[in-house]
């Protein structure tokens, strides 16, 4: 990443560390600390802070945002975590979570007077002991079933035979789960870890509640009251792209999902109906035999009714998915969704009137933004051979009649490069 890229990033994070070292609040940075205090490693910066501190950090950043002119995509508290997600015009992402504990799921793998006493320097950041750091980053990534980087494995089994492994250990597991992780890591059996991996988290909770019940209950009722208030107060949403066929919405969408991954749970994607609603950020490997395909073919009046009232069931019916991903915060990206009755009905097989088209579409269930994508006729004939400009031209014009009269509505034009189009849809979803 060249210095431009991230230069509103650099000079935030010099200034970040700089503050919180001279207010001498007690903190380090648990991992991908190596390019700091130009950038930093990963999704995010973990910084491990005490509770009481938050307060004045918080007053950092805010000083700091309006310093850079940052917008605010999402101020968050949750279990054992406050986090700013935060980015620049140009959508450069700075993403600091303030752990309040390194545990998992509100169980603490270590205390933090015991992790202040013994940090270190590095670049002027104060990071973890290779110990705290390499026992946590191992088992935060083993408890949640994720693979496990080479460098952790390796870090950890560094750092195995040491009397303070051991001692952590059995202080956080039963004896018998000890025995069995102990044995799989002696005999470096992978397999092994991944089947007991279960049992260690059940060892792990057992031994956490009679060791501080007081913390483990305080851990448990955070975590389902921030789950609970966070999944109404930070919801996702629901866009969707229209436009003819050729114009460029899929290779939009992939864009946007790369644009706006870290600013979402997750980001997932639709053709038409929200039967199955998959990952966005595998788009690239779909083909046609994932869509549904539109036959340009008209049936009779009586039989079009009959699709429209059918298909306007499937599209309450399916919302319930939609309603569960925003809830999880999550963004969801359909393609065409109902709108191809308005300005492509032949393909929907419809021939009714546009009387009928309103009325139902009164029926279902509206996204919070509608992004129409145009393009010259000239350029989405070169694409789509089976349209003629002129059904390009009419579908194009019924398009802009629709967004005159539509609120949350928007017009964007894809005739050169793409990656502009979808910045301007990712700021207008950011700032909606």
């Amino acid at each position: 990443m060249s210095k431009s890229d991230y230069s509103i990033k650099k000079y935030f994070l010099i200034n970040f560390f700089k503050l919180i070292n001279e207010q001498n609040i007690d903190y380090c940075v648990i991992h991908g600390y190596e390019a700091l205090p130009l950038n930093y490693f990963g999704h995010d910066l973990d910084i491990l802070i005490n509770y009481s501190d938050l307060s004045r950090i918080k007053s950092i950043v805010y000083k700091l945002i309006n310093k850079y002119k940052l917008n605010i995509f999402r101020i968050e508290e949750r279990q054992q975590l406050f986090e700013f997600v935060l980015y620049d015009d140009k959508l450069e992402t700075i993403i600091l979570q303030f752990i309040f504990l390194l545990d998992y799921r509100g169980v603490p793998i270590f205390n933090n007077p015991e992790v202040f006493s013994r940090t270190r320097r590095f670049n002027n950041i104060t990071i973890p002991s290779k110990f705290h750091e390499y026992v946590y980053s191992f088992f935060v990534r083993y408890f949640w079933g994720k693979e496990i980087h080479k460098k952790y494995f390796s870090n950890f089994k560094k750092i195995y035979n040491s009397p303070d492994v051991k001692k952590v250990l059995k202080t956080i597991f039963l004896r018998k789960q000890f025995a069995l992780f102990d044995k799989a890591i002696r005999y470096n059996d992978d397999i092994k870890l991944i089947y007991i991996r279960k049992k260690m988290i059940l060892s792990f909770f057992i031994k956490g509640f009679f060791r501080e019940p007081v913390l483990f209950l305080k851990g448990v009722f955070r975590r389902y009251y921030f789950g609970i208030v966070n999944a109404f107060k930070h919801k996702g949403k629901f866009i969707v792209l229209v436009g003819p066929d050729g114009v460029g919405k899929t290779t939009l969408a992939y864009i946007i999902t790369d644009l706006l991954k870290d600013y979402y749970r997750g980001i997932k994607y639709f053709h038409f109906i929200p039967k199955k609603l998959i990952d966005a950020r595998k788009l690239d490997t779909i083909t046609q035999k994932n869509k549904i395909s539109f036959d340009d073919i008209s049936n009779p009046k009586i039989i079009s009714l009959l699709r429209i009232f059918r298909n306007t069931i499937r599209f309450n019916l399916n919302y319930f998915k939609i309603i569960y991903y925003i809830y999880k915060q999550n963004l969801i990206i359909g393609d065409r969704y109902f709108y191809n009755y308005f300005f492509y009905p032949s393909s929907m097989k419809y021939s009714a009137s546009k009387e009928i088209v309103n009325f139902f579409y009164k029926l279902i269930p509206k996204p919070k933004f509608i992004f129409f994508i145009e393009a010259s006729p000239e350029i989405i004939h070169n694409r789509k051979k089976e349209l003629t400009k002129d059904e390009i031209l009419k579908q194009l014009n019924l398009i802009k009649n629709f967004v005159k009269k539509n609120n949350n509505t928007y017009i964007i034009n894809n005739d050169n490069n793409p990656h502009d189009a979808a910045s301007t849809i990712a700021k207008i979803i950011l700032r909606g």
